[in-house]
């Protein structure tokens, strides 16, 4: 599944097996404060993961086949927890 999180700041997509899932590993990996901050999670649909674009941070238009973007679905695969992309990346 595909998740959208939404702080007061920015918004991150990830993909988790399930709420529960999506909860455990992100209080984990990041804490309960952080956690903590989360104003509102939705359910991403196919269609609209389809639409998201994600911009690669490292696209060189130098490099033959380096793609500037990519869709939310294309980056999402398997169940295992990981952030997809975020409106503020590190």
């Amino acid at each position: 599944m595909i998740f959208k999180i939404k702080f007061s700041d920015k918004i991150e997509y990830a993909q988790a097996k399930g709420w529960a899932n999506l909860f455990e590993e992100y209080t984990s990996e990041y804490g309960q404060d952080e956690f903590n901050k989360i104003e509102c999670i939705s359910n991403v649909s196919e269609t609209e993961a389809k639409n998201i674009k994600i911009v690669n941070p490292d696209y060189n238009e130098k490099i033959p086949n380096d793609v500037k973007e990519f869709s939310l679905y294309d980056l999402a695969s398997g169940d295992y927890f990981c952030i997809l992309g975020s409106t503020e990346w590190d």
